[in-house]
């Protein structure tokens, strides 16, 4: 019975000396749109509690603990109008050296829309529209050109449509042409170019000179 005790406090005194110290960690993390620009307002989560939204500077101090050793899973949640990022951020456990920096992670959300501006140039196109998803954004100038504001995702397809229908442009050949362009995933300026052919004109004929009458009294 003695030993049968003693088993068991041995067990206990073994299961205290086994069990490290919590670790207590700050963590700093970084939350920018594109690379080098902050992003302000993205929420921290761990475990479904919000430790923090990064400020104007896109940063934000987490405080963490957990044992030495443990991996944290820090999830971003992204403000209004940014792309939620594809995985969370793991935070290793690690007890600092006193004046150790501070550990630093950082992740990103991407805008859902990019801002693209469109130079087009139509080449004996004036005062032609530009129409895009059927509404008129635009309008050629005397030499042609036009620009064009455009919030667009990721990987669409721009078309931008010269409209030729009305009756001001019905010496242009070649109907409403289409001019497209793939938006990437950053930031753009666009140029797009199309060259119009007029229609000849017809020339009228030349009005032949009447003949000059002859005074036969002369003679």
């Amino acid at each position: 019975m003695g030993a049968c005790v003693f088993s068991v406090l041995g067990a206990l005194l073994l299961g205290c000396q086994a069990e490290a110290p919590s670790a207590r960690l700050e963590t700093l993390l970084r939350v920018e749109s594109d690379p080098g620009v902050p992003l302000a307002g993205a929420e921290v989560v761990h475990g479904g509690r919000s430790l923090g939204k990064t400020g104007s500077d896109g940063e934000v101090l987490v405080v963490l603990s957990g044992q030495p050793g443990d991996s944290v899973e820090l999830l971003v949640r992204c403000p209004k109008g940014y792309r939620e990022p594809p995985g969370p951020v793991t935070v290793s456990l690690r007890p600092l050296l006193p004046g150790s920096p501070t550990p630093r992670y950082q992740q990103r959300c991407p805008p859902l829309l990019r801002s693209v501006v469109v130079a087009i140039r139509a080449e004996n196109g004036h005062n032609v529209p530009v129409l895009y998803r059927g509404r008129e954004v635009a309008r050629t100038d005397a030499q042609g050109a036009a620009h064009v504001a455009l919030k667009v995702p990721p990987e669409e397809t721009v078309s931008l449509t010269l409209d030729t229908s009305g009756p001001a442009h019905a010496d242009l050949l070649g109907g409403s042409p289409e001019l497209q362009f793939t938006m990437p995933a950053q930031d753009e300026i666009a140029v797009l170019e199309y060259a119009f052919e007029r229609k000849p004109k017809k020339r009228k004929p030349r009005r032949k000179a009447d003949p000059r009458p002859i005074d036969l009294s002369k003679r």
